[in-house]
Order: C-alpha cells, then sequence, then structure tokens
C-alpha cells in the first residue's frame, strides 16, 4: 500500500518534504504516535510535547504533522522501518537517528541506536558522545560514556575535549574515586592544562580543583620539578598548604604514615582512589612448584613479593571477594583441597576450611558474597564457600566431567563454565545460584583447544588460550575470533577489571615472557603496557581495586 501509495491517511512536513503515511503503521511502531492519534486534538498534544523541537503543527483533513529542524534522512529511515522492519544505522546518522526514535518512543531503534554508539566509541568521540546523551536524557548511554572516560582517563589526557569541557563536568571527574588512572601525577597535569587553557576565565577554580587532587599520592619527580615551580600555586595560599601537606606526607617514613591518616588533613587527600589496580599472582611454577605471592602495581609499575603462602600449589585458582585474596586448590604432587586468603592488614596467608573435594585447573567465581569452585581435571562437583561461616557447601553436580580444566564466569547471576574436552568438544553449561540448577547449553566442537582463561563482558564469554582469542556469543552459541595476543604464552596469568584484561608472566619456548599485555574491550585493541619479567606460570591471578601497601 504504501508503494501504490494508496489509502494514506496522514502526512509529515520535515523542513518542507512531504513524507505521507498511515497512522495504523506509526501508532502499532510507536506508542507515542498511537496516544497522538487517540487524542481528540492533535495540535494541542503536540504543543505540549514538542516545545523546542517542533516549531508549528498544522493539522488538515488528512493528518498533517509539520516538523523543522527533525533531520529528514533519520524521519526516512525511521518510516522505512516502520513498514520493513530493518533499519540501517550508520555512523551519520545515528546521533539524529537516535534523537528522533527516543522522541517518538521508537524503542527498538533506540536501543540499536545506543548499541552502535557504544561499540563505536574511542578517544575521539567519548566526550561527544557523553554530552549528546546529556542532552538528549540518555542515562544508560551516559553511565556508559561517562565509564568509558573514567577508565580511559590516562589515554584521553592529550585530547582536546577534555580541555574544552566546563567546570562542572572537569571537576565531577577528578573527584570521582573511581577514576582509573596510573599515577596520580596525571590528575595533576590535567587540571593545570585544563586551567591554563583559559586562564582568566578558569583561575577563580583553581583551588577547589586542586582540592580534589590527591597532593601527597604524587610522585616526588613531579612535586619537586613541576609542583613547586608552578607560580599559580605558589601564589594562592590553600593551594600552598595542600603542597606542605604532600611533602609532609613523603618525607614521613613508609612506617609511621598510617598515623598521619587519621588527621583529617590527610584521611581524603591521602587515600588511593578505587580505580589504583593490583594485580595478585598467588602460586604456580618455575622450575618446581612454589607458594609465592607477587602484587603487580599497575599505577607504578611495579611488582613486589609479599609472604609466602602456607603451602605451594600450581594450577590454583585466586580471586578477590570484599577486599579479601583467596587462593584455592592446585596441585603439589597431588590434588589439593586446601584454600588460603591473604590478610592485608597483618600481609600474611592463613587457611581457610578446605574445599569438600581436591580440585586442579577449575572454574572460579563470586556471586553474592560466596565464592563458587566448579569442574576440573576428571570431575565435575561443584561447591559454594561462606566468608561469614567459613564452611564449603556442595552445590548440584556439573552434567558432565572435564578432561583437561574448566573455567567459570558470573553474567546476570547466573554462573556460566566452559570445559575442555579430550575429544576436542567444548561443553557450555549454565548454573543458576537461586535454583540450584544445571542447564546444559549444548556445547561444540571448535572452541579453546588447550588451557584457557575466561572472562565474562558485555553478556559475551571471552577466552584466552597461548594462540588465540575468542568470543562466544551465549545466545547464538558461535564462536567469533577475536584479535590476539602480541606475544604467544603458556602458562600466563590473567585478570579483568573495568573493561580490561591483563596478561602477566607465562613461558615462549624455554623462555619466560618478561612484558605485560592489556585488552581493552572498549577500542578492541592490545598493547604492551609494561616490561617485568615474571619467573613463573600456571600460577592464579585476580585484581584487587582499592589501597593496599606494597611495603
Amino acid at each position: 500500500m504504501r508503494i501504490d501509495r494508496k489509502l494514506f491517511d496522514f502526512c509529515l512536513n520535515v523542513d518542507g518534504e512531504f513524507i505521507y503515511v498511515h497512522k495504523i503503521a506509526l501508532a502499532i511502531a510507536s506508542p507515542y504516535f498511537a496516544a497522538m492519534f487517540e487524542s481528540e486534538s492533535i495540535k494541542e498534544h503536540a504543543k505540549e510535547y514538542f516545545i523546542t523541537f517542533i516549531d508549528d503543527v498544522q493539522e488538515t483533513s488528512d493528518g498533517f504533522l509539520k516538523l523543522d529542524d527533525a533531520g529528514i534522512i533519520a524521519v526516512k529511515v525511521l518510516v522505512d522501518y516502520v513498514y520493513s522492519g530493518i533499519i540501517m544505522v550508520t555512523e551519520e546518522n545515528v546521533e539524529s537517528l537516535l534523537s528522533v526514535s527516543n522522541l517518538f518512543q521508537f524503542t527498538w531503534v533506540k536501543e540499536q541506536c545506543e548499541k552502535f554508539l557504544k561499540n563505536n566509541m574511542n578517544s575521539r568521540n567519548c566526550f561527544r558522545i557523553r554530552k549528546f546523551a546529556d542532552t538528549h536524557s540518555l542515562k544508560d548511554l551516559y553511565d556508559y560514556s561517562h565509564k568509558y572516560i573514567l577508565i580511559n582517563f590516562d589515554n584521553l589526557m592529550n585530547e582536546e575535549e577534555l580541555l574544552l569541557l566546563p567546570f562542572e563536568q572537569i571537576s565531577e571527574l577528578i573527584k570521582d574515586d573511581q577514576l582509573s588512572v596510573k599515577s596520580e601525577d596525571n590528575v595533576y597535569e590535567v587540571v593545570i592544562n585544563w586551567l591554563k587553557y583559559d586562564l582568566e576565565k578558569r583561575k577563580i577554580h583553581l583551588a577547589e580543583l586542586m582540592g580534589y587532587i590527591r597532593f601527597p599520592l604524587l610522585s616526588g619527580w613531579l612535586l619537586r620539578n613541576r609542583v613547586t615551580t608552578e607560580t599559580l600555586l605558589k601564589e594562592n595560599l590553600t593551594c600552598n598548604q595542600f603542597l606542605i601537606e604532600a611533602l609532609t606526607y613523603q618525607l614521613t617514613p613508609m612506617h609511621e604514615r598510617e598515623c598521619l591518616l587519621d588527621d583529617f588533613r590527610f584521611k581524603n587527600r591521602a587515600k588511593y582512589r578505587s580505580g589504583t589496580l593490583y594485580v595478585f599472582l598467588v602460586g604456580g611454577s618455575s622450575r618446581l612448584v612454589h607458594g609465592m605471592c607477587k602484587v603487580y602495581d599497575v599505577s607504578k609499575s611495579k611488582l613486589t613479593s609479599v609472604s609466602y603462602m602456607n603451602e605451594p600449589r600450581w594450577n590454583n585458582s585466586a580471586i578477590s571477594l570484599n577486599t579479601t585474596i583467596y587462593s584455592v586448590g592446585g596441585k603439589c604432587g597431588k590434588s589439593l583441597s586446601t584454600a588460603e586468603y591473604y590478610d592485608l592488614a597483618n600481609k600474611k596467608w592463613n587457611y581457610i576450611a578446605p574445599m569438600n573435594n581436591a580440585r586442579v585447573d577449575f572454574g572460579i567465581c563470586a556471586y553474592n558474597d560466596s565464592i563458587y569452585v566448579v569442574g576440573g581435571e576428571g570431575t565435575m562437583s561443584a561447591e559454594r564457600y561462606s566468608p561469614e561461616t567459613n564452611k564449603w557447601y556442595l552445590c548440584p553436580d556439573m552434567p558432565e566431567p572435564s578432561d583437561w580444566g574448566t573455567r567459570a564466569a558470573l553474567i546476570e547471576s547466573r554462573i556460566y563454565s566452559l570445559s575442555h574436552r579430550s575429544d576436542g568438544f567444548t561443553s557450555c553449561v549454565c548454573f543458576d545460584p537461586r535454583e540450584k540448577e544445571w542447564n546444559n547449553l549444548n556445547g561444540r566442537a571448535g572452541g579453546p583447544e588447550e588451557r584457557f582463561e575466561l572472562f565474562p563482558y558485555n553478556g559475551s564469554l571471552f577466552c584466552l588460550t597461548s594462540k588465540d582469542f575468542k568470543r562466544l556469543d551465549i545466545r547464538a552459541n558461535k564462536w567469533e575470533l577475536m584479535p590476539f595476543m602480541r606475544y604467544e604464552r603458556v602458562g600466563f596469568s590473567a585478570a579483568l577489571t573495568g573493561g580490561v584484561i591483563y596478561v602477566l608472566g607465562g613461558k615462549n619456548d624455554s623462555e619466560f615472557i618478561k612484558n605485560v599485555e592489556c585488552y581493552n574491550f572498549f577500542n578492541n585493541e592490545w598493547t604492551t603496557v609494561d616490561s617485568v619479567k615474571i619467573d613463573s606460570h600456571f600460577g592464579g591471578a585476580t585484581a584487587f581495586r582499592g589501597f593496599f601497601n606494597c611495603n
């Protein structure tokens, strides 16, 4: 009927161009139009909801709606969608299409546009997308873009869009405890550059912005060579006080600094951001199985050894739960059922209750303040550990055992587990902790062909091996090849946090790899971020954000 131009009963006038449609088609696709057509007066209804978007609304006997500045291309794409059910979102039309679909309540189109922007977000467009989302009250998109900026702040330091932000938005970023920076020095540099970008208008914000910087955590080099020589700070009494606090903190011996934190002056400014990241590497094997524990400080590119575990173990699993690090199971001559936790205050490892079953190369994840361990070589058992009771509780067995090992990951309150069998088949099962039931997701051939690590992100599972990196679309049950690490490594340790996978250690032929690589889900890229030699492989790893004194 549309092609033959029959029985049209409504017209959209977009910037002088007429688009004829059927009311019933618009009403089916859009709750907004459905309500409009049910209204006794189209004109009054439109004026109420289109104050800034539509300058004039006219009605004829056939039905007539005049839209100014709506974007003819976006409206045409939406009308095509109404009749065909097909939408083509592109970089050129996505923002106008999202604006119009949001206004007219084309929910599915709006979701597709937001998904497109999320998947294509990068350092060049993240600020624009966040501004767009804020303008159109798109909370989910705003939160996503804001999180992207917080996580990738180090990579955005030199972007002009950051310098163009108004005071309210730059201060919102700087004072956010979730700001992920390699060093507090970067926060200082951004603030100084932002102020000097338009100094006459912005210098009134100097003291407030400097108050959000953790001055005691600035590097000694920056304090000596940049901060103490900065004219803006020397001429401001409040900023002078910040500098005195920083020097006092850094001149205080390490073992006495905790006493300073009782002083209100230091309580917040000497507190590490939650974005400060550490990766705990526990157990593994060099020439012999060992119980070493090393901590990689991402912000300082520093590897530090802490106290040994109570017993050596390799092919163990590690996890962080409520600021506590756990090392569970593994092998040392025999399979182990023992487990330990690291006491951050006393800096030593302590045993927790042993598991009901020994397990090696198994899956581990956390849900609802409990730790779940799943499968492992030659077993199909699963258990839950409650830190509150210090007890392990048996869960229903998995549908089938694993031959080579198991990994587990939490997605939307469900535990997904992949197990690789010797016949090359990868089984994928799902456990609902609330219903205490397993569901078989019809595993398939072509999954990981060797020891792998599993990561959940954005509703998908990502499997990383020494040879490839693949994404498993749970709903489609389909593997997709992803960009691979720059270096092949066997027995590496890996941890996921904040949309970034950190990979450390492992071997290539006869040598241990001496660099740290990371994969950023936002830009779909691997980068080498540091050069650190770790003489170990096949150990557990977990990420920890917060304060940790490596000394």
